[in-house]
C-alpha cells in the first residue's frame, strides 16, 4: 500500500468524508470548525511552512461496497483511501492528531500504517509525542488504544451560556505580557501533574491570554485561543486562590470577543 502527502487528486474522496469523519483536536474544531476540505487543501500548498501535514493511504484491490467503490470494467475494485491529519510548529514538543477519515474504515489494518507514517514524519520535525482529544466511549478511542496511544490525562469542555454586565467587572484581570512568563510557567510546574507536563510541556516565549495577580503573586493564568466559531479558554488556578466564581465572572467579562463568539 501507498502513504503519501494529500494532493488535488485526493479532492472527491475527501468531501466525501465530510460527514464520515473523526475530529481530534477539540480546542481546533470548536474555535475554527471542522474546515476538512479547506485545510487539507492548504496542508498541500506548502506544509513544512504551515505546520499542517494531510496524509493519504491509498486504498487496496479488494472486494468493497460496489455502491460506494464501483467497480471499472475488467479491474479489481479498489477500496476506499484513509485521510489523516496532523499539526506540528516548530520547536514544539508534541504534534496534534487533528482528524481521521472514513470513520467508517477505521477498523481497516491500514490505519496502522497511517499511523505510523505521521508519527515517523511528525519526529522528523522534533516532535516527541503525537496527541489526540479522543472520547473514551466511541470506536476510535478502541482503535488508537491498540496501536500504541495510551490516556495521560482527562479533559472536560464547558461552554458559557450566560452573559454578564460590565457592572461586575472588578479589574482583576490584564493581558499578559512577557514579564509574566516566569510567574506562569511557575504557576503551571506547581499545578499541572508531572505525566501531563511530560506530554504537554509548557514552553511558550509569548503568552496569550489573561493573567490575575494579587499582592503581586499570580493566582491564575487564562490561556486563549480565538476563532471564527468560538474562543478557548484553558484556565490554570492557584489552590490559594480567593473569590475563584467572582473573578471568573471577571474573566468572562473581560475575554475579547466574547459576546459574539461562543466561550
Amino acid at each position: 500500500m501507498t502513504v503519501r502527502l494529500f494532493d488535488w487528486r485526493d479532492l472527491p474522496a475527501i468531501r466525501r468524508y465530510r460527514q464520515d469523519c473523526v475530529f481530534l483536536d477539540s480546542a481546533l474544531v470548536l474555535t475554527r470548525g471542522p474546515l476538512l476540505v479547506e485545510r487539507a487543501l492548504f496542508s498541500s500548498l506548502a506544509p513544512s511552512m504551515v505546520g499542517v501535514f494531510t496524509c493519504v493511504v491509498d486504498g487496496e484491490r479488494n472486494n468493497s461496497n460496489p455502491e460506494i467503490d464501483p467497480p471499472r470494467a475488467g479491474q479489481p475494485k479498489i477500496g476506499l483511501p484513509i485521510i489523516g491529519q496532523f499539526m506540528h510548529l516548530w520547536d514544539s514538543p508534541f504534534s496534534y492528531l487533528t482528524f481521521l477519515a472514513p470513520q467508517s474504515a477505521l477498523e481497516s489494518p491500514r490505519v496502522s500504517t497511517m499511523i505510523e507514517y505521521m508519527t515517523t514524519l511528525s519526529g522528523e520535525r522534533g516532535a516527541l509525542r503525537l496527541l489526540a482529544d479522543v472520547d473514551e466511549k466511541t470506536q476510535v478511542f478502541e482503535i488508537l488504544h491498540k496501536y500504541g496511544f495510551a490516556i495521560y490525562t482527562r479533559q472536560r469542555v464547558w461552554q458559557m451560556t450566560k452573559t454578564f454586565s460590565e457592572e461586575l467587572s472588578a479589574n482583576t484581570w490584564r493581558a499578559a505580557a512577557s514579564r509574566d512568563v516566569i510567574p506562569i510557567r511557575s504557576l503551571y510546574n506547581n499545578l499541572v501533574p508531572a505525566l501531563v507536563q511530560q506530554a504537554e510541556p509548557f514552553a511558550t516565549r509569548f503568552p496569550k491570554g489573561l493573567v490575575c495577580y494579587q499582592k503581586g503573586e499570580l493566582l491564575a493564568y487564562v490561556e486563549l485561543r480565538r476563532g471564527r466559531r468560538g474562543i478557548w479558554a484553558h484556565p490554570f488556578v492557584h489552590p490559594d486562590a480567593e473569590n475563584v466564581p467572582e473573578r471568573f465572572i471577571d474573566l468572562l467579562i473581560k475575554i475579547p470577543g466574547s459576546r459574539t463568539r461562543p466561550v
